[in-house]
């Protein structure tokens, strides 16, 4: 059910970092999410049409999400009221997650309906599930242009520019001074880093815990340790999936080297 077994992990109750839950986060057309509810036929009034047991599949790609709510696009021939007592699948690659929710308010536009969603947790595996898809959509689409954060100069002949996330991820990139061409790489996710150079095919990670247990500020810094396969296959896809939910304030040919390195064996099954 989990989306990570040992990164994002959340006590319950615990607000998500930066406040990030009070925010609702735009999920990017790349972005592999679907949603699905069943929805009851509803009449020229608003009348219930059919009952519960009868309702309809209507499935869509979620515009954004938030710590209680999700906003669903659906095709224009979906009807409902607010107050509707519904479910919510979500899909991400081979994950699937079930959300009790109620309808709080449906619009029908010229090329779409927009289904808003708040959502209701039973459980907390349910919650914390969510909490991880939620982080991971928030961060990756809060990536933007920052000041070089990082000490030391540049080698000669090539330019840094730096782009940093909600809660102190940080991605750099490296450019040729004369052509302006990418040759490489480095995200920093948390605990791991990882890194590409544009004239290679293999995505490194890095550990970046030293042996006093503080963080490296880079993976330049930082041993390659020999992580585990479930850590390493975790940072792969946290990997994946902030990559494509990155934002325009990401230069498109950036965007394109770090999708480079997804591969469709990276995906992983649902935590246990």
């Amino acid at each position: 059910m989990l989306f990570f077994k040992q990164l994002l992990s959340f006590k319950r109750g615990a607000k998500l970092a930066d406040q990030r839950g009070s925010r609702r986060h735009a999920v990017g057309l790349g972005f592999p999410l679907k949603g699905t509810v069943s929805l009851v036929g509803r009449d020229m009034a608003g009348k219930a049409t059919t009952g519960r047991e009868s309702g309809v599949l209507w499935s869509g790609r979620p515009a954004n999400l938030s710590e209680k709510g999700v906003s669903l696009q659906l095709p224009t021939a979906a009807l409902t009221a607010r107050g509707e007592e519904t479910e919510l699948v979500l899909t991400l690659e081979a994950h699937r997650l079930v959300i009790p929710c109620k309808v709080a308010h449906f619009r029908i536009y010229n090329t779409h309906a927009l289904c808003g969603l708040t959502l209701r947790f039973d459980t907390p595996e349910v919650e914390t599930a969510y909490r991880q898809l939620l982080e991971t959509v928030g961060l990756g689409a809060s990536f933007t242009g920052t000041k070089s954060l990082l000490g030391g100069r540049n080698p000669p002949g090539v330019l840094r520019e730096q782009y940093q996330a909600d809660n102190r991820f940080l991605l750099t990139a490296w450019r040729d001074a004369a052509s302006r061409e990418l040759t490489g790489f480095e995200m920093l996710l948390g605990d791991f880093c990882v890194r590409g150079e544009a004239a290679g095919r293999e995505m490194e990670i890095y550990s970046r815990q030293k042996q006093d247990g503080s963080l490296a500020k880079t993976a330049l810094t930082a041993p390659s340790l020999t992580l585990s396969t479930g850590v390493h296959g975790e940072v792969r896809q946290l990997y994946r999936w902030l990559v494509l939910n990155l934002p325009k304030a990401v230069p498109s040919d950036l965007r394109a080297l770090l999708e480079r390195f997804i591969r469709k064996e990276d995906i992983l099954p649902p935590a246990p």
